[in-house]
């Protein structure tokens, strides 16, 4: 997940993808992983978002 959020922010810069398309992505991801039922991914979503 760690890399794929880097590819994500290295599109962004390179202007493969507008400010809207990044937000979009990432509010996917956040929305992925909420869903997950996997603890881990819930630990994974308060550590990327500062939450404990």
């Amino acid at each position: 997940m760690n890399t794929y959020l880097v590819y994500l922010k290295f599109q962004l810069m390179r202007g493969v993808h507008n400010k809207a398309q990044h937000e979009a992505e990432i509010q996917f991801l956040k929305d992925f992983l909420k869903a997950q039922e996997g603890a881990h991914w819930r630990e994974f979503l308060g550590a990327w978002l500062g939450h404990d």
